[in-house]
């Protein structure tokens, strides 16, 4: 017995370089078999990893074919490092894949483990691998023992594991196609052939490699480990190829639907063919009889959709309206504007001809503000009507539209050769009082129109709003500035005592030099013409103190007329400073100026800016007087500057007195709100302020700190 596997044992040893081809031929098989493999668009989430095997199998495949050349034409340095190299990278392909398919099976107990299987772990191994083989003497040696070790062996465990749990993760769809002992066999031989390919390696000088290894495997087995690998290598290929019968399968199967699903279609399609050779003559039987129905239909259509264009111009036609009244217009251009737009909708029939009435200031008698197309006699004629007199005074009397189609008796007003004509005469009604009448012509025998009318009943009603806002807003606006000016005359009145002390020095020096002059001229004194000429210059210049000061009180006085025009901020500012300097220098506050002499021009009313100046400083001389008790200390510094970026003039008016809390400067500009005692103050200063500024479309704001005093900024645009 032992002579005949003596016998065995030398004739394998005598034709390994066969053994190695067999060995690779298997594997290069296996992955030419998986690579031409139809996969494409598998429910298996195999065939997403399987092609690691198919690299695994060529690239060992061929590593054993160099195994073979190594044999029969001998072993050099070179070749050896080529060979380690590659037999290295296929055992990261064998690794990779075993760890994939270990991470596919989907039990949920394995998240944790897998989770230390990353795909980082590969490339680690395959580093270490490489640096103990390049720090060896002998790196085909080493470097391939290493990687059977690292690589091989556990890549064989986990496909061996993997197979067997992926079978029972697909077990639904694997059951029927009888691949079970492929999955078996295939899980077996991995794990055999992991043994022996990862931990059977060449002898060393380190355990456990001095211990298991190929030759200490000989002499037990009297066979070498490679005819036990080639036979793995054949039975796995023989299992990975059974195993590929399931994507066989899958394309048959689908395949095979997709024809069943095609017969059906075909079968479904003839009938639908019949079924609509069935309804095409029912339907030309239908279509013969409806068609004069559909006739109908059309022309309906027709009608709905002219009544969705004329009512998409009638309300484009109000939201103009209510656009263009929001603009800063009369009310006489609103009306114009108003009644252009009602003649000119195309969709309404009426013609290029009416006019708009209003009440104004006698009661019950309508006067015509605007017109088109009106003959000099009816505008002669119609410019003032009662309330009861023709169509438009009827309108306004009964407060109800008046509709004629043709001239008849209630048309009170004709002159000779007048047109034939009809009117629709609506009522502006606002709160149960007629504002006015809209009048507009018609031709004709013209049809009533309920569309019309409801339309010039919406535009009337719009108008009506209008009018009463525009009304409102002149008398606010009245209002404003009679409130400006009650503030502007209080301010006033407060430095009244402060300009006749202004006044009283210069006319002091005025005066006692003119009695000069008369003593000593009463004494028929020779006059020296260089004192006469000293002592008229001492008078010119007080009478020009005076005449300055009064001109910048009466300036100050007159009411703002809010006529926008270019001017210059600092020169307002010096006007006011005029006025109000004794009154400062009575409170111990001091003036501080840092007027920038280049700034551009602003458009505004010098009335209304000189109020705005005059009413910050008050506001600031409070502050401080409440601070410092007319003690010496108070500050008011002015500044103007210029913001190019924002192209706008900034004048800023800064106090050191009592400040604002944080609180109180959310509501500064607020009506009514004040933090002065009774009799001190209003709560309308601030408010007027900001109104002033918003007609000026500037800016105000304010900082302030509590004890260290108040900013007040303000910016108007360039112009």
């Amino acid at each position: 017995m032992y002579v005949i596997l003596d016998l065995i044992c030398h004739w394998f040893q005598r034709n390994l370089d066969i053994v190695y081809f067999i060995y690779g031929l298997a594997f290069v098989v296996m992955g030419v078999a998986i690579l031409v493999q139809r996969k494409k668009r598998s429910v298996f989430k195999l065939a997403n990893i399987i092609w690691l095997l198919a690299g695994f199998g060529l690239i060992h495949g061929t590593n054993e074919f160099l195994d073979m050349w190594a044999i029969i034409k001998g072993r050099s340095p070179v070749f050896d490092i080529v060979r380690s190299f590659i037999l290295i990278v296929s055992f990261l392909f064998l690794f990779e894949f075993g760890r994939q398919l270990f991470h596919i099976c989907g039990q949920k107990h394995r998240d944790k483990i897998t989770k230390l299987f990353g795909w980082w772990l590969t490339l680690i191994v395959g580093l270490v691998i490489f640096i103990f083989g390049f720090m060896s003497t002998d790196f085909w040696k080493i470097g391939s023992i290493w990687a059977r070790y690292l690589l091989c062996f556990p890549g064989g465990l986990l496909i061996s594991f993997g197979l067997v749990s992926y079978y029972k993760y697909e077990n639904k769809e694997l059951y029927s196609l009888k691949v079970k002992k492929y999955f078996f066999w295939g899980s077996l031989f991995f794990l055999a052939y992991g043994i022996l390919g990862g931990l059977v390696v060449p002898k060393a000088d380190f355990f456990p490699s001095d211990w298991i290894n190929a030759d200490s495997f000989l002499m037990a087995v009297r066979i070498p480990v490679q005819i036990f690998r080639a036979i793995c290598a054949i039975i796995i290929t023989w299992a990975i190829l059974g195993i590929l019968r399931i994507f066989n399968w899958e394309m048959e199967e689908k395949l095979q639907r997709e024809i069943t699903e095609r017969k059906l279609a075909e079968e479904a399609l003839q009938r639908s063919h019949d079924d609509l050779e069935i309804r095409i003559q029912e339907r030309t039987k239908e279509l013969t009889k409806t068609s004069e129905l559909l006739k109908v239909e059309i022309n309906q259509r027709k009608q709905i959709e002219e009544e969705i264009r004329r009512d998409y111009d009638i309300q484009k036609t109000l939201n103009s309206l209510l656009k263009f009244s929001l603009k800063a217009v009369t009310i006489d251009e609103v009306l114009k504007y108003t009644l252009e737009l009602v003649l000119s909708i195309p969709l309404l029939s009426f013609q290029s001809k009416g006019c708009i009435f209003l009440v104004e200031d006698e009661s019950q008698i309508l006067v015509m503000k605007v017109w088109k197309g009106i003959s000099e006699y009816l505008l002669k004629s119609c410019a003032r009507i009662p309330f009861g007199r023709c169509f438009c005074g009827q309108a306004a009397l009964t407060q109800r539209i008046q509709f004629v189609d043709h001239l008849d008796e209630r048309h009170e007003i004709r002159y000779e050769g007048i047109m034939p004509h009809g009117h629709y005469c609506v009522p502006i009604i606002f709160s149960g009082e007629v504002l006015g009448v809209l009048n507009i012509y018609v031709s004709e025998n013209h049809p009533h129109s309920q569309k019309e009318e409801d339309f010039l009943i919406a535009i009337t009603d719009a108008l009506a709003g209008v009018i009463e806002r525009k009304k409102a807003s002149i008398k606010l606006e009245e209002t404003q500035a009679q409130l400006i000016q009650s503030a502007k005359i209080a301010s006033l009145g407060q430095l009244a005592g402060g300009i006749a002390h202004e006044l009283n020095n210069p006319l002091t020096g005025v005066l006692n030099n003119v009695q000069l002059i008369k003593m000593e001229a009463g004494m028929k004194k020779e006059f020296n013409m260089e004192n006469f000429k000293e002592l008229l210059g001492i008078i010119e210049q007080s009478a020009l103190r005076c005449r300055k000061i009064v001109q910048a009180f009466l300036n100050l006085s007159h009411t703002a007329k809010s006529e926008f025009e270019p001017l210059a901020l600092n020169p307002l500012i010096e006007e006011v400073k005029v006025i109000i300097e004794h009154e400062m220098k009575l409170g111990n506050i001091v003036f501080q100026n840092d007027l920038r002499p280049d700034l551009v021009n602003i458009k505004a009313d010098s009335q209304l800016l000189e109020e705005v100046i005059l009413m910050l400083i008050s506001n600031a001389k409070w502050a401080i007087e409440k601070k410092f008790q007319n003690k010496n200390g108070g500050i008011i510094t002015i500044k103007t500057y210029q913001d190019p970026e924002a192209k706008s003039v900034i004048m800023s008016i800064s106090d050191n007195g009592i400040g604002i809390t944080q609180e109180n400067i959310a509501k500064l500009f607020t009506s009514f709100f004040t933090t002065k005692k009774v009799g001190e103050g209003t709560g309308l200063g601030l408010a007027l302020i900001q109104s002033i500024i918003n007609k000026h479309k500037g800016d105000i704001s304010v900082e302030s700190q509590v004890n260290v005093g108040t900013t007040f900024k303000v910016k108007f645009p360039c112009i």
